[in-house]
Order: C-alpha cells, then sequence, then structure tokens
C-alpha cells in the first residue's frame, strides 16, 4: 500500500478539522499543530488538532500562549510542548476508540524519529519532539537531562480534566523549566483565561454527550463499550461528533436516540435526503432486514442535501473530494480514455453482437420441460427458450462501488473503475445505474450516482465517490438484487468492485440502546452470509460478477464470495482487457 496520499490544501485540513472538532464555525489555528511537506503527517496534525478544539477551548489556550510569546524569540518552544502535551493525551484514546487514526500516528512516530538518525536537532524543540518519539517507539532518547526533565513533566497529563487544567499545566511546567521575566501581564493573562476557559467548559450534562478520554493511568472501558465504526480517513467522519452536534442543535437527549428513524435522519444529513417515502423504504426494510441484518435501515440516496449549516458543509466537501477524484482521472487521461474506447468496442463487437443472436432463456418461448421443476422449487419461471433476435435493451447494468473506509487508499482509483465501465455501456446505450455502498452505525447507505435513462453527463457523478464507514456487502447485494429483479429488464448484471472485506462492527452502548436489535457483521459470518447472497441473486438470474480492488492478502475472501467470477486487476493499463474479456467468457456462457 502506497503511503503518499492526493496533495491536500489548507481547505481540506480545514474541513477535517472542524468535522473532527464538531464545530464549523471557527478558523482553525495551526500555531501549535504545524503542517508539514507530508501528507500522512498533516492528516494525523489535522485530527489531532480536530480532538484539541472538540475537548479544550483552545482559543483560550492560544489567548494565554500569547502574551509569553510575543516578546519571545523562540516561540516554538511553548508551541511545541503544548503539542505533545495535546498528543500526549489522546494517543491511547486512538487505540481503543479510533483505530483508524492510529496508522497515521504510528506512520508520523517512526518519520518523527527517522528525521532525527542522520541529524542532530536543532533546538529545544526539535530535542522535544526527538525525545518524545524515542520514548513512544520504546528507545532510550540520546539527549539532555534538563530535555528529560521537561519531557517527563510533559507527558505527565493524568489530571488534566478541563482547559483550565490544561493552562495550569502549561503555566507550571513554564515556571519551573525557564528562566523567563513573567510579567503582570502574564499573570493577569492566565487568570483571564483560567476564567474564561471554565465558563465555557460548563456544558449542561443533558445537551452533550460525553465520552471521557482515557489515558494510561485510567482504566479503559470494556470492549463492547467501545464504538466500532471505521475512521474514515477521507472526510473524517466521527459519527459520536455528528450525535453531540445534533443533540445541541435540536435540544436532545440521549434518550431520543431510541426513537425509530432517529439514525435514519442524521444520516440524511450526513449523506443526503432519501428517494423513498417513509412507507416505502419501512416496507423495503421489512421485506431485506432480516436474519443476520435484522434492525439495520437502509437508506436510498442520491447524495442531495438540505441548507442547513450542517448538510452545506457536506455538499462543500462532496464537490471537493469530486474534484480530487477528478485530478486523479485528468492525470491518467490517455490511459483512461483509452480503456473506455477499449472496453466499448469488446463490448459492442464480442458481446451483444452474441447476445443479441443467441438463444436464451425466458418466460416466453420454446417450452423446455427439463426445466419445469424451477417454478416449483426455486421460484424460476425462466424455462422457455427464446429463438429470436433480441434488442440491446432488453441488457441492464448496475455497478455497485464498496466505499467503505478501508478502500479510501484507493478512492480516486475505484472512482474512476467505475466511470470507465459506465462511460463504455451508456455510450452503448445500454440501461446502466451506479450505486456505492456504506454503512454508517446500523444504516446501510446505497447512493445513487446516475440512474439506468439518466443522460451520460451523469457518469460524472461518480467521481463524488467517497470512501467513509463499515459495510455489509451481503445486504448491500441483496438489496440492490431485489431492485434489479422489479425492472423488467430480460438480461440482469451486476458488477460489484470491492475487496473482498465485508466488516460491520455495530456499536452496542455508546448510544443508549439504539443498535439492540442489529447485529455485528464480521470475520467468516460476514463472508458467507456475503456469499450467499451472491447465489441467491445469480439464482434470480442476475449475472453476478466481482471486480477485485483490495489487497492481495485479501483475494481468498473474495474468491470465496465470487467463486471463480471475479477479475483481479493489478495493472491499471489492462483493465479494459480483463474486465472485457471476462465479461464476454461469463455471460456469453451464461446467458447462451
Amino acid at each position: 500500500m502506497e503511503n503518499k496520499l492526493m496533495d491536500l490544501s489548507t481547505n481540506r485540513m480545514n474541513n477535517i478539522t472542524w468535522t473532527v472538532a464538531n464545530n464549523y464555525n471557527f478558523i482553525p489555528n495551526y500555531n501549535i499543530f504545524k503542517f508539514e511537506d507530508n501528507n500522512k503527517i498533516n492528516i494525523y496534525k489535522s485530527a489531532l488538532a480536530g480532538f484539541s478544539y472538540g475537548k479544550f477551548q483552545i482559543e483560550e489556550v492560544y489567548n494565554f500562549l500569547y502574551v509569553l510569546t510575543e516578546d519571545n524569540p523562540y516561540p516554538d518552544d511553548y508551541y511545541k510542548i503544548t503539542e505533545l502535551m495535546l498528543e500526549e493525551y489522546f494517543w491511547f484514546y486512538y487505540d481503543k476508540y479510533r483505530p483508524g487514526i492510529v496508522e497515521f500516528r504510528d506512520y508520523t512516530t517512526k518519520e518523527k524519529y527517522n528525521n532525527y538518525k542522520f541529524r542532530t536537532p536543532n533546538n529545544l524543540a526539535e530535542e522535544l519532539e526527538y525525545a518524545y518519539y524515542s520514548r513512544k517507539l520504546s528507545y532510550v532518547p540520546k539527549t539532555r537531562e534538563m530535555v528529560i526533565l521537561l519531557l517527563n513533566d510533559i507527558m505527565n497529563i493524568k489530571n488534566i480534566k478541563n482547559t483550565s487544567d490544561l493552562i495550569l499545566k502549561i503555566d507550571k511546567i513554564i515556571k519551573r523549566h525557564f528562566h523567563i521575566h513573567l510579567n503582570i501581564n502574564y499573570e493577569q493573562n492566565l487568570k483571564k483565561s483560567l476564567e474564561s476557559s471554565k465558563e465555557k467548559d460548563k456544558l449542561p450534562k443533558d445537551l452533550k454527550v460525553k465520552i471521557e478520554f482515557k489515558n494510561r493511568n485510567q482504566n479503559v472501558l470494556d470492549k463492547d463499550q467501545v464504538e466500532a465504526a471505521e475512521f474514515n480517513k477521507s472526510s473524517f467522519l466521527f459519527e459520536d461528533r455528528e450525535i453531540d452536534r445534533d443533540l445541541e442543535e435540536n435540544n436532545l437527549t440521549t434518550e431520543n436516540y431510541t426513537k425509530e428513524g432517529y439514525l435514519k435522519d442524521l444520516a440524511e444529513k450526513v449523506y443526503g435526503k432519501s428517494i423513498l417515502s417513509s412507507s416505502n423504504t419501512s416496507k423495503l426494510e421489512n421485506k431485506l432486514c432480516t436474519g443476520i441484518h435484522e434492525g439495520i435501515q437502509i437508506l436510498l440516496t442520491r447524495g442531495k442535501f438540505g441548507k442547513s449549516l450542517n448538510e452545506q458543509f457536506r455538499e462543500s466537501e462532496k464537490q471537493e473530494i469530486k474534484k480530487e477524484n477528478l485530478e486523479h482521472f485528468n492525470k491518467n487521461y490517455l490511459i483512461y480514455k483509452r480503456s473506455i474506447t477499449k472496453l466499448r468496442e469488446v463490448i459492442r463487437r464480442e458481446i451483444l453482437t452474441d447476445l443479441n443472436e443467441s438463444k436464451y432463456l425466458s418466460t416466453n418461448g420454446k417450452l423446455i420441460p427439463s426445466l419445469l421443476w424451477k417454478p416449483k422449487y426455486i421460484n424460476n419461471n425462466k424455462i422457455f427458450l427464446k429463438e429470436k433476435k433480441d434488442e440491446i435493451g432488453t441488457v441492464s447494468v448496475d455497478i455497485l462501488l464498496d466505499s467503505s473506509a478501508s478502500q479510501i487508499e484507493r478512492q480516486a482509483l475505484i472512482a474512476s473503475q467505475g466511470f470507465i465501465i459506465a462511460q463504455s455501456l451508456t455510450d452503448l446505450n445500454i440501461p446502466t445505474r451506479v450505486m456505492s455502498f456504506n454503512n454508517f452505525y446500523n444504516v446501510l447507505i446505497l447512493k445513487i450516482f446516475r440512474d439506468y435513462f439518466d443522460s451520460d453527463n451523469k457518469n460524472q457523478n461518480i467521481f463524488e465517490y467517497t470512501a467513509s464507514g463499515s459495510n455489509r456487502d451481503g445486504l448491500a447485494i441483496k438489496t440492490v438484487s431485489y431492485l434489479m429483479n422489479n425492472t423488467g429488464f430480460e438480461r440482469r448484471i451486476l458488477i460489484v468492485l470491492s475487496d473482498g472485506k465485508p466488516n460491520d462492527k455495530i456499536n452496542l452502548k455508546i448510544i443508549g440502546n439504539i443498535n439492540k436489535k442489529a447485529k455485528d457483521y464480521i470475520k467468516e459470518d460476514a463472508i458467507k452470509d456475503s456469499s450467499k447472497e451472491v447465489f441467491l441473486s445469480r439464482n434470480s438470474d442476475n449475472i453476478v460478477l466481482g471486480v477485485f480492488t483490495g489487497e492481495e492478502e485479501d483475494l481468498p475472501s473474495e474468491k470465496k464470495i465470487y467463486g471463480n467470477d471475479f477479475a483481479y486487476i493489478s495493472n491499471i493499463n489492462r483493465f479494459s482487457d480483463i474486465v472485457g474479456s471476462f465479461l464476454k467468457n461469463v455471460l456469453i456462457n451464461e446467458l447462451e
């Protein structure tokens, strides 16, 4: 997996900080969290800034630091002390509550340590940084004794519970380790910052869900109390913070979350409004959300948002992600354009011609006596052979994109692959629908980028593809197959781009009892269910093909789910050849 991510703009970093902080009404100050020429480190620092703004009154910390640093020739020392204190405060929180951040934290730790392998720190801030990350890697830092003593105080954060505690801790460190003249302005500013932060820290308990951050000296919550939705490395969606915001804006308590449909409403604010009425949605859920999927809700959306501040932020974020995905496509335009042309010609020349002239099973035509058992035992009425030429219009294709957080490293690539297939098909006027799927708590999100008879320019919507949350492949396939079976098309093809890693661990206790009925969807149970739904879809006369978009180590899972009918594309230059050949071999064999 490549370490390099796409270049991230300042606005992108702000978006990360705002979302994690659960507050869009401020301009982030990054004097404490200085960015570098490394995207992964900057992602980590933006998330750290967001957590800090969300937990503490950081503006008051800056007010306190301002007097301390305005006449100081080395202000970076105090900012670095504050940054390392905040990093230590949230360090053990990631492992338990936000495991997706651990990758970025560990990467930053190693990069920072390696930075001093072949050079000596130039100042106290760098000495502290070197010593801190050395300790995190269990190395003994080779540095001055005064640096070690200072670091010991920085890392002793067990008594910090609120903003005033944080400011007092910084003050104590400054007075103990730095021999500087602290005038009356400093003491007045300290007092003012403490009073202001104490007032702001007083929030009514019934207006906000609080998850206390646990440091290494405290007991962590039991495993079943940990919210296990994946960390969204793209939009950095932290779902419990979305709930915090809704509680505050709507004056709700956590008990409101036990009301049916509340999380669905919240999901609409994050992913877009439903295109189905509540009654039709309930009918769909009653029919499909059974067995291991009982308690799961379904949101079918086109990604359209309302006018609230949060929803408008989501709209702007969607457009920025679309822009980033398009930039990747345009950088590789010649390769992708060639793939579209080649795949289109393969479908036109070698597949459609054969399909139009072949015999195939239908609900009418010449009866095949040997198939009379099918209606009774598997509810399949296609027991007739149709011998006349058919029209292209009887073929429909659904493209389903796994948009769970595990796909973030391949986000732009998957969007481009989905676009290539869709453009090749729609160029030939083949009805094509493109959707993505992921889970938000106990809500399955199905986002429609284009529908069967939308104009070709709707293919551009595929670049809105965003990786986030967890995934229930089986329920997504089950739902899309159900929708396909009610279209009236004779020949229905489902192409699923996924990484072979169905995973949706439902949080159990963080928010009331909202997920009481929903079951975890993990490991072999998830793979078996996904495989079952692929089988059932094929048994209802859908052609289901898998396009593998994951890591080689997950190929066995993909094979269990799709059997031999999946394509593994390790070289994008061969995308059209592999998909075209694969479509031809499977479709002609099964439809003749």
